[in-house]
């Protein structure tokens, strides 16, 4: 079966679901969050930044027991409103037990809880992951 609507413009804060995965989310608007299932294996989403921010950042929410690259539960992973530019992405993909795991990663995306986001690298061009 093949997925439909894989990729979606978001310009409201949102909550993504576990029937969601592998979809690319363009985030449209200023400040935006969006809200992750609890985690499980294998799960993965793509966010790119096409609308910078204003004041906060872009946010990507686990949830309550939740981690992002092993570092404290229920902190928001952040692309920084001091650095981030249009095109800027993270994908993201759920271990099932504790969290979630930057994969892949372009632009300035930190981990509020101060822990680096480790094992990051470059997913190329940004028109890349809107290629079918």
């Amino acid at each position: 079966m093949q997925k439909t609507n894989l990729v979606e413009t978001k310009t409201a804060d949102f909550t993504v679901t576990a029937q969601d995965s592998g979809k690319i989310y363009v985030i449209g608007a200023v400040d935006l969050t969006a809200t992750l299932p609890a985690t499980a294996s294998g799960l993965e989403y793509t966010f790119v930044v096409k609308t910078v921010s204003v004041t906060t950042g872009f946010s990507v929410s686990p949830a309550a027991v939740d981690n992002i690259n092993g570092g404290t539960d229920n902190k928001d992973l952040i692309n920084s409103s001091a650095t981030d530019v249009a095109g800027d992405c993270v994908k993201i993909v759920g271990d099932g037990s504790g969290g979630w795991w930057t994969i892949a990663q372009i632009g300035s995306s930190r981990c509020v809880s101060h822990f680096p986001c480790r094992g990051a690298h470059s997913l190329g061009s940004p028109d890349d992951l809107l290629r079918p």
